[in-house]
C-alpha cells in the first residue's frame, strides 16, 4: 500500500504565497520583541543579584521578560504562516 502523494492529487499545491506587508511588519516586530526580552532578562539578572528575587523591581523585569519573549514567539508565528489569499476575485470565463 503506497502513501498518497501530491502527484496523485493535482489540485494540491505546495507553493507558498509571498509574504505581505503585515507579515513583514510582524517579523520585524518579533525581532524587536526578542531584543527587548533579552535586554529585560539582563536587567532582571542584575537586579536579582542586587536586590533579591522577592523585590518588586526584580518581579517587574521578570514579567517584562516573559511578555516580550512570548509576544515575539506569537509574532514570529504570524509572520511565518502561509496565509491564503482572502481577496475577492472573479473567475475567468464567467460572465455576469
Amino acid at each position: 500500500m503506497s502513501t498518497p502523494s501530491v502527484k496523485d492529487h493535482p489540485e494540491v499545491s505546495l507553493q507558498t504565497k509571498p509574504k505581505g506587508l503585515t507579515q513583514k511588519i510582524c517579523l520585524v516586530s518579533a525581532y524587536i520583541s526578542f531584543v527587548l526580552g533579552a535586554i529585560s532578562g539582563v536587567f532582571m539578572f542584575i537586579k536579582v543579584k542586587e536586590l533579591g528575587s522577592s523585590d518588586p523591581i526584580s518581579a517587574s523585569f521578570l514579567a517584562s521578560f516573559f511578555f516580550f519573549a512570548f509576544t515575539g514567539i506569537s509574532l514570529m508565528l504570524m509572520a511565518k504562516a502561509n496565509l491564503p489569499n482572502l481577496g475577492f476575485y472573479k473567475p475567468e470565463g464567467k460572465a455576469e
